[in-house]
C-alpha cells in the first residue's frame, strides 16, 4: 500500500503538479476513442480483406462495409465529440476552478509577500464550494486584521506603559539614589556621631570622675574654711582683748609721761633752788661753803634727773607713739579680721552653695553619662539600620536598573512585534489608518521636495549654522527656509486630521529638523524653560530616540518613548527616498489612548 502511494505521489509530482494538468489527464479518454477508432479501422480493414477472399455477393458485402463505414464513423465522431467535451470541460473546470484558485493563491501570496496587503479579500468568483472556501478565507483574514490590529493596539499600550514605567522606574531610581545618598550621609553623620558620642561619654565620665575629685576637693576646702572662720574667730577675739591692753597701755604710758613731767618740775624746781642755795651760799661766804657743795650737787643732781626725765619722756613718748600705732592698726587688723571673717564665712556659704551645685552636677553628670551611654546604644542601632537603610537603597537602585533594562526590553520586544505586524497592511483599525494617513502625507511632500531638488535646492545639505543666542540650540541650512514653505501646511493638517495627534515634523539622516508644526515653530527668545515646548523647529534631534526615527527605512517604524518636555509620546516614522538615497523621515507622533480609543 505504501509502495502504491508513493508511486502515486511520484507520478503526481512528476506529471500532474498542477491543477490544469490534473484537469488535462481528461484528455486520455480522447486518446482511448482515438485508439478505439484505430482500432476500429484496424478491424475494419481485416474484415473487409477477409469478405474479399470468401465467395459472397457483391451487393452484400457493399452492405456490410457501408455498415463497417458507418461504424468507424460513429466511432470517430465519438472521438471528436469526446476531444470537444474534454476541451470545454478542461477550459470550464479552469474557469471554475482553477481561475478562483489562482486568483486566491494570488491573493495569498501578496498577503505572504514581505509587504503582505491584509486589507484585501480574496475574489468570490463562483458559487459552489471555492465561493465556500473564499469567503471562509476572507473571514479567517477579517478575523487576522482583527488580531493583528489589536495585537498592534496592545504592542502601543505596552510601549506606552514601558516608557511610563520606565519613567517612574527612572524617578524610583532617582529617588533610591537621593535615598542612598541621604542614608549615605545619615550613616557618615550617624558614624561621626557615635564616635563623637563615644567621646563625649567618655569626656562626660572624666568630668564627672574630675567633679567627684573637686566635690572632694571642695568638701576639704569647706572643712578648711569653716576652720579658718573659727581661727579668724579667734584671732578677731584676740586682737580685740590686745586692743583692749594696748588701750590701757596706752593710758598707762600717758599716766607715766604725766608722772615723768612731775619729776621734771620737780628736777627743775630742785636745779632752781639749788641755784638760790648756791646763791645764798655765796653770799654766807665761808660759812655757806659746805652748803654751797650740796647744793651744787642737789643741782647736778637735779640736772642728771632733769636729762634722765628728758630721756624718760622722749622714750615715752616714743612708746605712746608705738603704742598708738599698734592701738591703730590692732583696730585695723581687728577691722580687717572681722571683714575676713565675713568674707571668709561668705566664701563658706558659696563654698556650701557650690558644694551643693557639684553634688548636683555630680548626680546630673551621672545621669547624662548614663543617657549618653544609652543613646551611643540607641545611635548604633540606628547605625546598624541606617546601614541597611543604604544596602536596601543600593539594592533596591540596582533592581530598578535591571527593571529599566527588562522594561527598555520589552519595549523594544514590543516594536520589535510592531516591526513584523508592519509588514501588513491591514485596512482595519485606527493605528493602520494613521500609518496610511503618513504615508500618504509623506507621498505628497515627497513630490513637492523631489520638485524642490530638481529646481537646484540642495536638500542633502548637512552643514549646519547655529544660530546664536537660542536655547535649545537651532541651526540652519540652506533648504531650511523653502522646506518649511512647502512642507508645513501638510504637516499642520496631518496633526489635525489623526485622532490623539500631537506633532507631525520631518528630520533628515542626522536628526535635523528643517520644519515642525506652526505652532511649535514658534521665535525663539533665549529662554530655556519658554522656548523648549513651543520653538521645536530647526532643532538637531540626534538622541537614540531620534537618529532611530532619522534612519529609518523600514515601511514605517513605530516606537514610544518620554519626551524632552515630560511627556510620553508614540510615533510614526516612514522615510524619504530621493534619486534611490535615503533622505530622512517623517515623524508624527499622537497620544496612543486617544488613538486607540482607551
Amino acid at each position: 500500500m505504501q509502495t502504491l502511494k508513493a508511486l502515486y505521489e511520484s507520478v503526481e509530482k512528476q506529471f500532474f503538479d498542477t491543477l490544469t494538468k490534473k484537469l488535462s489527464s481528461l484528455f486520455l479518454l480522447v486518446v482511448v476513442s482515438a485508439l478505439l477508432y484505430w482500432v476500429a479501422l484496424s478491424i475494419r480493414a481485416d474484415i473487409m480483406l477477409q469478405l474479399r477472399g470468401t465467395p459472397m455477393d457483391a451487393a452484400a458485402l457493399g452492405q456490410i462495409q457501408s455498415r463497417l463505414d458507418l461504424l468507424s464513423n460513429a466511432i470517430l465522431l465519438s472521438t471528436l465529440f469526446t476531444l470537444v467535451m474534454v476541451s470545454f470541460m478542461v477550459w470550464y473546470f479552469r474557469h471554475l476552478i482553477v481561475r478562483p484558485v489562482l486568483s486566491m493563491t494570488r491573493a495569498l501570496e501578496e498577503v505572504a509577500s514581505g509587504e503582505g496587503d491584509l486589507s484585501r479579500d480574496l475574489p468570490l468568483l463562483t458559487h459552489d464550494e471555492i465561493r465556500v472556501l473564499a469567503s471562509t478565507c476572507n473571514r479567517f483574514l477579517a478575523k487576522q486584521r482583527e488580531v493583528i490590529s489589536s495585537i498592534q493596539g496592545l504592542t502601543v499600550q505596552i510601549a506606552v506603559e514601558s516608557a511610563r514605567s520606565l519613567k517612574n522606574i527612572s524617578d524610583s531610581s532617582d529617588s533610591a539614589t537621593d535615598q542612598a545618598r541621604f542614608a549615605r550621609e545619615v550613616m557618615d553623620q550617624s558614624n561621626m556621631a557615635v564616635g563623637s558620642i563615644e567621646d563625649v561619654s567618655q569626656q562626660t565620665q572624666g568630668i564627672s570622675s574630675t567633679t567627684a575629685q573637686n566635690l572632694s576637693m571642695a568638701r576639704d576646702s569647706y572643712a578648711e574654711l569653716l576652720e579658718v572662720t573659727g581661727n579668724i574667730s579667734q584671732i578677731s577675739s584676740s586682737l580685740n582683748e590686745f586692743g583692749t591692753l594696748v588701750s590701757g597701755l596706752n593710758q598707762r604710758s600717758s599716766s607715766i609721761k604725766s608722772i615723768v613731767g612731775l619729776i621734771q618740775q620737780i628736777s627743775a624746781q630742785t636745779n632752781l633752788l639749788a641755784l638760790n642755795a648756791a646763791i645764798e651760799a655765796a653770799r654766807a661766804g665761808e660759812s655757806g661753803r659746805g652748803f654751797a657743795v650740796v647744793a651744787d650737787e642737789v643741782r647736778t643732781l637735779a640736772q642728771n634727773v632733769s636729762r634722765a626725765t628728758e630721756d624718760i619722756s622722749r622714750n615715752i613718748d616714743a612708746m605712746l607713739d608705738e603704742v598708738s600705732s599698734t592701738h591703730q592698726q590692732t583696730i585695723q587688723i581687728s577691722h580687717s579680721a572681722r571683714e575676713t571673717q565675713l568674707v571668709v564665712e561668705r566664701a563658706s556659704g558659696h563654698f556650701e552653695s557650690m558644694i551643693g551645685d557639684f553634688e548636683s552636677t555630680n548626680d546630673k553628670l551621672a545621669d547624662i553619662a548614663e543617657h549618653i551611654q544609652q543613646f551611643a546604644s540607641t545611635n548604633t542601632g540606628i547605625n546598624e539600620r541606617v546601614t541597611r537603610i543604604y544596602s536596601d537603597s543600593q539594592a533596591i537602585d540596582q533592581r530598578m536598573q535591571h527593571s529599566a533594562t527588562a522594561t527598555r526590553d520589552l519595549s523594544g520586544v514590543a516594536e520589535q512585534v510592531q516591526a513584523l505586524l508592519g509588514r501588513f497592511v491591514l485596512g482595519h483599525g485606527e493605528l493602520d489608518a494613521a500609518i496610511t494617513r503618513a504615508s500618504q502625507c509623506r507621498d505628497i511632500l515627497q513630490v513637492r521636495l523631489a520638485e524642490l531638488h530638481k529646481q537646484g535646492v540642495n536638500l542633502f545639505d548637512q552643514s549646519y549654522k547655529l544660530i546664536p543666542g537660542t536655547d535649545p540650540k537651532q541651526y540652519t541650512t540652506n533648504y531650511s527656509e523653502r522646506f518649511a514653505q512647502v512642507c508645513q501646511e501638510e504637516c499642520d493638517k496631518l496633526t489635525k486630521g489623526t485622532r490623539g495627534g500631537k506633532v507631525t515634523f520631518i528630520v533628515d539622516s542626522k536628526g535635523y529638523c528643517p520644519v515642525n508644526n506652526s505652532w511649535v515653530s514658534q521665535k525663539p527668545t533665549g529662554n530655556r524653560e519658554i522656548d523648549l515646548p513651543v520653538c521645536r523647529n530647526k532643532r538637531m534631534f540626534s538622541d537614540p530616540i531620534g537618529l532611530r526615527a532619522a534612519g529609518n527605512k523600514q515601511r514605517f517604524l513605530l516606537q514610544t518613548y518620554l519626551r524632552d518636555t515630560g511627556e510620553i509620546m508614540t510615533e510614526i516614522d516612514v522615510p524619504f527616498f530621493f534619486e534611490g538615497r535615503h533622505w530622512g523621515n517623517l515623524r508624527m507622533g499622537f497620544d496612543a489612548a486617544l488613538l486607540l480609543g482607551k
